[in-house]
């Protein structure tokens, strides 16, 4: 694997740990209700955060992987896990009813940005690595 994919490979870890730390501390959903339960947002900001988790961990063996066919596999992955990533506030898990609710205003758009960050990354690295398995 030459230089520019594992640079990929890093920052799509990297990538992958911001997302899962911002929706756990700063660009997290709305707070727990006063009745102790919790709103639809946070199984979103949970289903997010573990896939973020996931992100990171593919790009880590796409990093330390010496086969080409594996860099291709695992960095198609992570984008597939980013998409995925970015639809589920809102899309996949319907969130709070208001629009300026903490969900639709801060997490929301960290997730669109931080997975379009790791699809563009990933899919850079895909290209490359179809071409160095030719």
């Amino acid at each position: 694997m030459n230089l520019k994919s594992k640079v990929f490979s890093l920052f799509s870890l990297i990538a992958g740990l911001l997302l899962s730390a911002g929706v756990s501390t700063v660009f997290r959903a709305c707070s727990q209700k006063e009745d102790g339960t919790w709103m639809n947002c946070h199984d979103a900001q949970t289903a997010v955060l573990i896939l973020g988790l996931l992100i990171a961990v593919v790009s880590l063996i796409s990093l330390v992987s010496r086969a080409k066919s594996a860099v291709l596999n695992f960095s198609c992955t992570a984008a597939g896990l980013a998409i995925v990533a970015m639809l589920v506030p809102g899309t996949i898990i319907h969130m709070c009813m208001m629009d300026s609710m903490r969900c639709y205003a801060v997490m929301q758009p960290f997730v669109r940005i931080m997975s379009v960050v790791v699809i563009v990354l990933s899919a850079l690295q895909c290209v490359m690595a179809a071409k160095a398995a030719k």
